[in-house]
């Protein structure tokens, strides 16, 4: 966890407007202790294994509400409103062809893996389409969006939260034909 969060703040090097921090390694090394120690030992116990892909889904789906809406500042007045809801980007993509495209591409990145990871989560807990679901908690949210002052409503986050909760899904489809395969064939010789 703490390789993990060092590189991480290294990879900051290569952002514009993003500075490394030491307090996010510190956080990240304490909170790799607190997880090796307190909930290790549950992760074994077979009550979490039944519950824990559904558990994880919506601890997935709970992280992408909070990055998608924070910082709550929520409009007012019902005229903002509708100038907010004349200014939804319909064109998919049209945000990032003027942005800077290592910030671009780091926020497109960050919301296909944080929706695969919602994919992955739903698959493993026996969910069904999880693209759907991907693309409907997307559509709320942009929906939700409408309503704050600093968030931009685009039909591209809806697009890109159905892709990676598909590819999620697929990859761990894949993954769990390659493992039951591998098994099969070690079992044979």
């Amino acid at each position: 966890c703490t390789t993990w969060a060092t590189a991480l703040e290294g990879a900051k090097l290569f952002i514009v407007g993003r500075a490394p921090s030491v307090d996010n390694v510190i956080l990240a090394a304490l909170g790799g202790i607190v997880g090796a120690l307190a909930f290790a030992p549950l992760a074994g116990s077979q009550e979490t294994r039944a519950r824990g892909p559904a558990l994880l889904a919506w601890l997935t789906g709970a992280h992408l509400v909070y990055r998608e809406l924070a910082p709550f500042d929520w409009l007012g007045a019902a005229h903002q409103v509708a100038a907010k809801a004349s200014r939804i980007e319909w064109i998919p993509l049209a945000s990032y062809l003027h942005a800077d495209p290592q910030s671009a591409l780091l926020d497109l990145c960050g919301k296909v893996v944080w929706s695969g990871l919602l994919g992955a989560a739903l698959q493993a807990a026996g969910g069904r389409a999880p693209w759907a679901w991907g693309v409907g908690l997307a559509a709320a949210l942009e929906g939700l969006q409408v309503l704050q002052r600093s968030h931009v409503p685009a039909l591209t986050d809806v697009l890109t939260f159905g892709v990676g909760t598909a590819l999620g899904a697929a990859v761990l489809g894949r993954y769990r034909r390659w493992r039951d395969a591998a098994a099969v064939s070690i079992g044979g010789h």
